[in-house]
Formats: C-alpha cells, structure tokens, sequence
C-alpha cells in the first residue's frame, strides 16, 4: 500500500506508526484535493459549453430571423466583466452630458438668434 502512495520503502521502514498514518492522510488530503479541483473544472467546461452552444445558437438564429436577440459575453459572465461594465456606464454618462450640453447651448443660440431678430 505504501508504495502506491509514493512512500519508498527505505521511508517507510524508518518511519514510526504514527508518522506512516500521517504520510497516508496527507496523501488522502492531496488527492481529495485534487478531486474537488478536477470536479471544478469539469463544471467549468460544462458552463463553458453551454454558453458556447447558446451562442451558437442564437447565432444560426439570427441567420433566419432579424428579431432574434444575441447575448453578450458581459451578460453570461457579468462578474468577469463587472469593471469593464462601470467604465461603459461612465463613459454613456458622459457623452449623454456631453449630447444634452452640445443640445442645450444650440437652444440657447437658436432662442438668442430668435430674441434679436426682433
């Protein structure tokens, strides 16, 4: 048993019998550990491919059908692109001020060119 776990056998004559339990729940942890992270992954790929196939999808969709919606990435994964999506939001806000000022000032000219004509 000792030497499935990579335990050699000079180690494991040396070893006590409290240290060879030691050596064997370390090696359970690690590969416990390694489970929980493979288990993470295949979770992983399986989001992965999901939102690769409605991508898809929606992609062959649209081929036939101007009113079919494409995701966005940002949508699917809204966490990763949280701080992109802030910096997106500012940059609206300020050209929606921009827009609104240029607006303004043009109103003000057009009243102004209206009120000294008179």
């Amino acid at each position: 048993m000792c030497l499935d776990i990579d335990i050699s056998p000079s180690l494991f004559w040396d070893s006590s019998l409290q240290e060879l339990y030691d050596l064997i729940a370390s090696y359970n942890r690690r590969m416990k550990l390694e489970s929980e992270k493979e288990l993470i992954n295949i979770k992983k790929d399986i989001s992965l491919n999901a939102v690769l196939a409605r991508q898809i999808g929606e992609y062959v969709a649209s081929m036939f059908s101007s009113d079919v919606k494409i995701t966005p990435v940002e949508e699917f994964f809204s966490e990763l692109f949280a701080e992109e999506k802030a910096k997106k939001e500012k940059l609206d806000i300020a050209l929606y001020k921009a827009k609104m000022e240029e607006f303004a000032f043009r109103h003000n000219e057009e009243l102004k060119r209206k009120g000294g004509s008179k």
